[in-house]
């Protein structure tokens, strides 16, 4: 096994090192684009949380509380069907096949796919109309 017995020790490092990275570059860019208004300044708060949530190895659904009020301040919706699907991480606690647990984990995250790139898209249309 490449991460040993426990991957999740290794995975949550590695996981918050992309995490804080990424962060950097969302405050770099954030800063190359001006002093933001509270809209833009919630839109990257939002998109780093949902970065920092992907990234992480448990994900409990209380967990996206925090994204729902930076949603609705920044205009982006992926929070919405998140919470919607969240319940699904419950499903490892109950007597199911291991198939189950991935099918409904691939669910959840695939049907989550679009709204995330539709925010980030959201993201980056403000940033090059703001330039101008």
């Amino acid at each position: 096994m490449i991460l040993g017995y426990n991957p999740i020790q290794t995975l949550g490092i590695l996981l918050n090192g992309a995490v804080l990275i990424a962060l950097a570059l969302l405050y770099v860019h954030a800063w190359r684009s001006g002093i933001p208004g509270i809209q833009t300044l919630s839109a990257y708060l939002y998109m780093a949380l949902c970065v920092y949530l992907i990234a992480q190895t448990t994900l409990h659904p209380w967990y996206l509380i925090p994204l729902l009020p930076l949603a609705l301040l920044s205009g982006m919706r992926a929070a919405i069907p998140w919470t919607a699907i969240a319940f699904l991480s419950y499903i490892h606690y109950g007597s199911y096949p291991e198939w189950v647990e991935h099918v409904c984990r691939w669910v959840g995250y695939g049907s989550l796919i679009p709204f995330l790139w539709a925010d980030a898209q959201k993201l980056r249309l403000r940033y090059f109309t703001s330039r101008h």
